[in-house]
Protein backbone atom coordinates (compact mmCIF):
# COMPACT_ATOMS: atom_id res chain seq x y z
CA UNK A 1 0.00 0.00 0.00
CA UNK A 2 2.66 2.46 0.74
CA UNK A 3 4.87 1.96 -2.15
CA UNK A 4 1.73 2.05 -4.27
CA UNK A 5 0.79 5.85 -2.86
CA UNK A 6 4.69 6.67 -3.07
CA UNK A 7 4.50 5.75 -6.87
CA UNK A 8 0.99 7.70 -7.17
CA UNK A 9 3.04 11.32 -5.97
CA UNK A 10 6.02 10.33 -8.04
CA UNK A 11 3.85 9.93 -11.27
CA UNK A 12 1.72 12.62 -10.05
CA UNK A 13 4.60 15.55 -9.94
CA UNK A 14 4.49 16.22 -13.82
CA UNK A 15 0.51 16.92 -13.01
CA UNK A 16 1.66 18.92 -9.93
CA UNK A 17 4.27 21.19 -12.40
CA UNK A 18 2.17 21.93 -15.17
CA UNK A 19 -0.82 22.56 -12.30
CA UNK A 20 1.37 25.49 -11.26
CA UNK A 21 2.19 26.44 -14.34
CA UNK A 22 -1.51 26.78 -15.49
CA UNK A 23 -2.75 28.71 -12.20
CA UNK A 24 -0.06 31.19 -13.40
CA UNK A 25 -1.23 31.30 -16.43
CA UNK A 26 -4.49 31.98 -15.84
CA UNK A 27 -3.36 34.23 -13.56
CA UNK A 28 -1.93 36.44 -15.86
CA UNK A 29 -4.95 36.19 -18.23
CA UNK A 30 -7.42 36.99 -15.33
CA UNK A 31 -4.63 40.10 -14.80
CA UNK A 32 -4.96 41.39 -18.11
CA UNK A 33 -8.92 41.56 -17.85
CA UNK A 34 -8.94 43.20 -14.74
CA UNK A 35 -6.47 45.60 -16.02
CA UNK A 36 -9.06 46.07 -18.82
CA UNK A 37 -11.90 46.64 -16.49
CA UNK A 38 -9.60 49.20 -14.56
CA UNK A 39 -9.31 50.87 -17.94
CA UNK A 40 -13.09 50.40 -18.97
CA UNK A 41 -13.87 52.02 -15.64
CA UNK A 42 -11.45 55.07 -15.49
CA UNK A 43 -12.57 55.72 -19.20
CA UNK A 44 -16.27 55.69 -18.06
CA UNK A 45 -15.21 58.26 -15.40
CA UNK A 46 -13.01 60.77 -17.36
CA UNK A 47 -15.69 60.56 -20.66
CA UNK A 48 -18.61 60.64 -18.60
CA UNK A 49 -19.24 57.73 -21.55
CA UNK A 50 -21.34 55.10 -19.29
CA UNK A 51 -21.91 52.52 -22.40
CA UNK A 52 -19.41 50.53 -21.74
CA UNK A 53 -20.37 49.89 -16.95
CA UNK A 54 -23.71 48.79 -16.17
CA UNK A 55 -22.37 50.20 -12.90
CA UNK A 56 -21.30 53.35 -10.97
CA UNK A 57 -17.54 52.77 -11.26
CA UNK A 58 -14.71 54.78 -9.02
CA UNK A 59 -11.68 55.96 -9.07
CA UNK A 60 -10.13 54.05 -6.48
CA UNK A 61 -11.58 50.67 -7.72
CA UNK A 62 -10.21 51.64 -11.22
CA UNK A 63 -6.68 52.12 -9.61
CA UNK A 64 -7.07 49.06 -7.53
CA UNK A 65 -7.93 47.35 -10.50
CA UNK A 66 -4.73 48.33 -12.80
CA UNK A 67 -2.29 47.53 -9.61
CA UNK A 68 -4.20 44.34 -9.05
CA UNK A 69 -4.16 43.42 -12.55
CA UNK A 70 -0.41 44.27 -13.00
CA UNK A 71 0.45 42.21 -9.48
CA UNK A 72 -1.40 39.01 -11.54
CA UNK A 73 0.55 39.04 -14.64
CA UNK A 74 3.39 39.46 -12.79
CA UNK A 75 2.56 37.00 -9.90
CA UNK A 76 5.60 34.61 -10.37
CA UNK A 77 7.76 37.70 -9.34
CA UNK A 78 5.62 38.66 -6.53
CA UNK A 79 5.80 35.20 -5.12
CA UNK A 80 9.34 35.17 -5.21
CA UNK A 81 9.71 39.05 -3.92
CA UNK A 82 7.52 37.30 -1.31
CA UNK A 83 9.95 34.45 -0.54
CA UNK A 84 12.25 37.12 0.48
CA UNK A 85 10.12 38.01 3.06
CA UNK A 86 8.37 35.14 4.53
CA UNK A 87 11.36 32.40 4.15
CA UNK A 88 14.50 33.84 3.99
CA UNK A 89 14.96 33.46 -0.42
CA UNK A 90 13.60 30.46 -1.46
CA UNK A 91 16.69 28.99 -2.24
CA UNK A 92 15.61 25.58 -1.60
CA UNK A 93 12.48 25.48 -3.23
CA UNK A 94 14.34 27.44 -6.47
CA UNK A 95 16.74 23.94 -6.56
CA UNK A 96 13.43 21.88 -7.85
CA UNK A 97 12.92 24.30 -10.94
CA UNK A 98 15.59 21.52 -12.14
CA UNK A 99 13.09 19.06 -13.53
CA UNK A 100 15.91 17.14 -15.04
CA UNK A 101 16.98 16.27 -11.52
CA UNK A 102 14.06 14.03 -10.55
CA UNK A 103 14.46 11.07 -12.21
CA UNK A 104 18.21 10.28 -10.86
CA UNK A 105 17.37 10.70 -7.27
CA UNK A 106 16.30 8.21 -5.14
CA UNK A 107 12.46 7.19 -4.24
CA UNK A 108 12.63 9.44 -1.23
CA UNK A 109 14.03 12.45 -2.93
CA UNK A 110 11.19 11.84 -5.64
CA UNK A 111 8.51 11.34 -2.65
CA UNK A 112 9.69 14.72 -1.57
CA UNK A 113 9.71 16.60 -4.73
CA UNK A 114 6.32 15.50 -5.63
CA UNK A 115 5.05 16.45 -2.41
CA UNK A 116 6.17 20.26 -2.82
CA UNK A 117 5.41 20.49 -5.81
CA UNK A 118 1.58 19.84 -4.53
CA UNK A 119 2.40 22.15 -2.16
CA UNK A 120 3.72 24.51 -4.92
CA UNK A 121 0.25 23.70 -6.78
CA UNK A 122 -1.86 24.86 -3.82
CA UNK A 123 -0.21 27.89 -2.91
CA UNK A 124 -0.35 29.84 -6.25
CA UNK A 125 -3.89 28.56 -6.16
CA UNK A 126 -3.94 30.60 -2.93
CA UNK A 127 -2.67 33.76 -4.14
CA UNK A 128 -5.07 33.31 -7.29
CA UNK A 129 -8.10 33.29 -4.43
CA UNK A 130 -6.60 36.16 -2.82
CA UNK A 131 -6.46 38.23 -6.30
CA UNK A 132 -9.70 37.31 -6.87
CA UNK A 133 -11.23 37.85 -3.35
CA UNK A 134 -9.65 41.12 -3.79
CA UNK A 135 -10.89 42.16 -7.51
CA UNK A 136 -14.36 41.58 -5.85
CA UNK A 137 -13.38 43.96 -3.13
CA UNK A 138 -12.59 46.41 -5.83
CA UNK A 139 -15.98 46.25 -6.82
CA UNK A 140 -16.99 47.43 -3.33
CA UNK A 141 -17.88 44.33 -1.81
CA UNK A 142 -16.00 43.19 1.30
CA UNK A 143 -14.00 40.50 2.36
CA UNK A 144 -16.09 38.79 4.76
CA UNK A 145 -18.06 36.58 1.54
CA UNK A 146 -15.27 35.35 -0.14
CA UNK A 147 -14.45 32.41 2.48
CA UNK A 148 -11.50 34.52 4.48
CA UNK A 149 -9.19 37.75 3.92
CA UNK A 150 -7.13 37.83 0.78
CA UNK A 151 -3.91 38.68 3.19
CA UNK A 152 -4.34 35.04 4.39
CA UNK A 153 -4.11 33.68 1.37
CA UNK A 154 -1.29 35.69 0.24
CA UNK A 155 0.95 35.16 3.13
CA UNK A 156 -0.80 31.23 3.61
CA UNK A 157 -0.02 31.04 0.02
CA UNK A 158 3.72 31.81 0.32
CA UNK A 159 4.46 29.98 2.82
CA UNK A 160 2.79 26.72 1.34
CA UNK A 161 4.46 27.44 -1.61
CA UNK A 162 7.71 27.46 -0.29
CA UNK A 163 7.34 24.71 2.00
CA UNK A 164 10.68 23.31 1.74
CA UNK A 165 12.47 26.68 2.62
CA UNK A 166 9.61 27.01 5.46
CA UNK A 167 10.32 23.25 7.04
CA UNK A 168 14.13 24.40 6.49
CA UNK A 169 13.80 27.47 8.85
CA UNK A 170 11.45 25.44 11.50
CA UNK A 171 14.20 22.95 11.90
CA UNK A 172 16.65 25.52 12.76
CA UNK A 173 14.57 27.22 14.93
CA UNK A 174 13.33 24.64 16.71
CA UNK A 175 16.51 22.15 16.61
CA UNK A 176 14.69 19.66 15.56
CA UNK A 177 13.97 17.85 12.01
CA UNK A 178 10.93 18.95 10.23
CA UNK A 179 10.45 18.03 6.52
CA UNK A 180 8.94 15.01 4.05
CA UNK A 181 11.42 12.70 5.12
CA UNK A 182 9.33 11.05 7.53
CA UNK A 183 6.56 10.93 5.09
CA UNK A 184 8.97 9.23 3.28
CA UNK A 185 10.19 6.77 5.66
CA UNK A 186 5.87 5.95 6.50
CA UNK A 187 5.70 4.91 2.55
CA UNK A 188 8.00 2.71 2.47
Amino acid sequence: MGQDLGQLLINSSLVFTLGVQLTLLLAAVFGLWVTGRGLTDLYVLAAGDNRFSNSHPSIFGGVVRLLLGGAMIVMPTLLWVAAETFTAGGSETEQLFNYGAVQGQGYCDQIRVAITYLFMLVGVIAWFKAGSILHGMANGGSAAGHGGHPLFYLVGGTLTFFVTDVSILISNTLGMEVGFDGVCKMLQ
